[in-house]
């Protein structure tokens, strides 16, 4: 181990309260908790990583920007004929696999094909996210429908009748 950024006398304080340091490389400490930036005599201070908490969610925000990008301007699919939008994206604690939920603005047979050729190019997505998001493993792609905007739509359209007065018919036939 190279002792230049963080002292014995620190490790061994540090080694009480159950903290494992070792210098990874010069200027870097890795502990049983998170790796850390040393500057000079400045040390900052080591704070325990959550389980499952905040990084899924911060990890989930980036992929949903990326992809979002990715299917704008990379991806060249002739089955991706209408606006496809990335609505959310979930993320397992362990980072292992990622629920991309997208909206196809057209409906039936076109929505269907869509998903297909997004399902067909999840490793084209994965292989292009890698070196954007710098993880070490970069999470599984799955694309799911979601229906959230078209429900939206359905719902704003009967309040737009509700307040013009006319009736609304239920549409969905009865099973």
């Amino acid at each position: 181990f190279a002792m230049n950024a963080i002292g014995k006398a620190a490790r061994a304080e540090l080694a009480k309260t159950g903290i494992h340091v070792m210098t990874v490389c010069p200027g870097y400490v890795r502990t049983n908790f998170s790796v850390n930036r040393v500057k000079g005599k400045d040390r900052k201070e080591v704070r325990p990583q959550s389980q499952g908490g905040i990084r899924p969610e911060r990890v989930a925000q980036r992929i949903r920007r990326e992809i979002a990008e990715i299917l704008e301007h990379r991806l060249r699919d002739p089955r991706l004929t209408g606006m496809v939008s990335v609505t959310d994206v979930e993320v397992t604690s362990d980072l292992s696999l990622a629920r991309v939920y997208v909206s196809v603005l057209e409906g039936g047979e076109a929505r269907d094909r869509a998903l297909a050729a997004l399902a067909h190019a999840a490793g084209f997505v994965r292989a292009e996210l890698a070196p954007r998001l710098g993880l070490r493993e970069v999470p599984e792609i799955r694309f799911v429908h979601d229906s959230s905007i078209e429900r939206g739509a359905r719902v704003e359209e009967l309040l737009r009748k509700l307040s013009r007065g006319e009736p609304i018919r239920d549409e969905e036939p009865e099973a």
